[in-house]
């Protein structure tokens, strides 16, 4: 996606376990610096690597490599761009033609629209889970994982802004 100040390349890097047929899942955590959500891909990648599953599962524990070289243990450096200001959630969908961290955003949107299910983790000392859907019939799973807090938002306008068409199925219409 980018390179930074000493000349080292930018990627993003994950793992993806395939299984027989069944639903894809994208998994992403590491938007902001500051979020400690690796011990918990750890576990998972490990988990899956046990256990059967059907389907595809696409884990990508650090999706934003430049707020991780931005971090400072748990507080805000890392949760947003050094070099405007803005949060690292408001990139997206992103642009593949435009800054470093447009470019990112656009990596993994692009991936994570691909895919049945995505689930973006973010962590903090003091939050609330919250779950983002697009869709209202996954109210009533939010509402049995005990998910109090749930944003309804439409994955398919924020695709075409970007210009993507939805794959079949990747998306509800």
């Amino acid at each position: 996606i980018g390179k930074t100040l000493s000349g080292a390349d930018l990627s993003v890097e994950g793992y993806r376990f395939t299984n027989g047929d069944g639903p894809s899942t994208y998994l992403q955590g590491g938007t902001h610096g500051g979020e400690i959500t690796y011990p918990i891909f750890s576990n998972l990648k490990s988990h899956l690597e046990d256990n059967d599953f059907k389907g595809t599962i696409t884990l990508v524990p650090i999706s934003n490599p430049i707020s991780w070289m931005q971090r400072l243990y748990f507080y805000t450096a890392g949760k947003f761009s050094m070099y405007d200001g803005k949060d690292w959630n408001w990139f997206f969908p992103g642009n593949p033609e435009g800054t470093t961290a447009q470019r990112f955003a656009d990596m993994v949107f692009s991936e994570a629209q691909k895919h049945d299910f995505v689930i973006d983790l973010h962590t903090s000392r003091w939050s609330k889970p919250f779950l983002i859907i697009g869709n209202e019939k996954y109210l009533p799973m939010a509402k049995e994982m005990g998910i109090s807090h749930t944003y309804l938002m439409d994955l398919v306008k924020a695709a075409k802004a970007k210009g993507i068409t939805p794959l079949s199925g990747a998306i509800d219409e």
